[in-house]
């Protein structure tokens, strides 16, 4: 059972993990999002961990989690993927699967959903001189 909640925002979707996980959780709720009509036009996905008490994978098992992005980045190749956790163990899982090159994103990691949400802001939409006035 794939212990994630996902929520639809107007420019991105925001996926929150809790429990004990897997690849295959992260593969099976990425392929729900890249499925909906609305993927085609989101700029982020913000994937939560900040609840998740453990996750089970190893370098092997991180392959195919990056194929997965593959198909959906040639639908939509503007995503940026925010990585939230706090736990220094997730953090690593997080760079050594950015680190395999397979995903066709580019990946950030952070240690709080509003230090992610400050970035999506600061580097996705930029407010313009004219909305600053």
């Amino acid at each position: 059972m794939t212990r994630v909640q996902t929520r639809w925002e107007p420019r991105g979707v925001w996926r929150i993990f809790w429990g004990h996980i897997t690849g295959q959780d992260a593969i099976e709720s990425f392929a729900r999002i890249a499925d909906d009509e609305r993927f085609d036009t989101i700029r982020y996905n913000l994937l939560d961990f900040t609840e998740v008490e453990s996750w089970r994978t190893d370098d092997e098992k991180l392959r195919p989690v990056g194929a997965h992005t593959v198909g959906p980045a040639l639908s939509n190749p503007n995503i940026r993927v925010l990585i939230v956790t706090g736990d220094d163990d997730l953090k690593e899982v997080a760079r050594r699967y950015v680190a395999q090159g397979l995903n066709r994103y580019h990946d950030e990691v952070f240690s709080a959903v509003d230090e992610a949400r400050r970035w999506i802001e600061s580097k996705l939409f930029p407010l313009s001189a004219q909305d600053q006035a």
